[in-house]
């Protein structure tokens, strides 16, 4: 009965469709246009988007693996092990959260890609409710299925708020 009832909500949920990270990355654009010299010196800047402060895209090749490693630790420590979603974070953050007040996640970084990704621009989204989580694990499961796990993590990094706004 249980099993039926799960297979129900995911059918209700439809998967978001994981764009190629080729098509991500090349589609970022930064919030600033720079009126270049013939060298290539930045002579002026203007910041052209006010809806999030994003930088040039950073490639994960550039990137610390000091700080890729304390990224993994802090939002996913199982990242390497899991398919897009941790489901033994999952039932320990439900069982946490129906016996105690104190609340707990379980969103891999695979599945705050997938929300972050189908939320684009968005500012304030509020609280998700039940049927919008199963939707980010399916849209988890698919990015991992199409997406290298580097990918995944270049991606995150460069799509995640850092301080506020600063992408």
């Amino acid at each position: 009965m249980r099993r039926a009832l799960l297979l129900i909500l995911w059918a209700l949920a439809p998967a978001l469709h994981a764009e190629e990270f080729l098509t991500v990355r090349e589609a970022w654009q930064p919030s600033y246009a720079y009126l270049l010299a013939r060298d290539g010196e930045v002579l002026q800047g203007q910041r052209m988007d006010f809806h999030g402060l994003r930088l040039p895209w950073v490639r994960a090749d550039t990137i610390s693996p000091a700080f890729m490693q304390a990224l993994i630790a802090i939002e996913d420590q199982r990242f390497e092990q899991h398919h897009g979603v941790d489901w033994r974070a999952l039932l320990a953050a439900l069982w946490q959260n129906l016996h105690s007040t104190r609340r707990r996640g379980a969103s891999t970084l695979s599945m705050q890609l997938a929300s972050l990704l189908e939320h684009q621009g968005e500012v304030g989204r509020g609280r998700r409710g039940w049927l919008a989580k199963w939707r980010q694990m399916r849209a988890a499961l698919t990015l991992e299925n199409e997406w290298r796990k580097p990918q995944i993590l270049e991606a995150y990094v460069n799509q995640v708020s850092f301080r506020g706004e600063l992408r």
